[in-house]
């Protein structure tokens, strides 16, 4: 093979090790970002609660 074409091939490799490595960072950074808007509203009392459910509706008598 010509060197050319080496060089080539290897600045490709390269090229994509870094758009795997990038993706990686991108995928963490999320989850953490998604993790910390979660922890923010413990502190408030928002989250300390148990969730209330809404209260049943009065049962309807079949009409006569």
């Amino acid at each position: 093979m010509s060197d050319q074409l080496l060089l080539v091939l290897r600045v490709c490799l390269l090229a994509l090790v870094y758009l795997v490595f990038l993706r990686v960072v991108r995928a963490v950074w999320v989850e953490l970002r998604a993790e910390q808007r979660l922890t923010v509203g413990v502190g408030s009392g928002a989250r300390s609660r148990p969730p209330v459910a809404a209260p049943a509706p009065p049962p309807t008598r079949p009409a006569p």
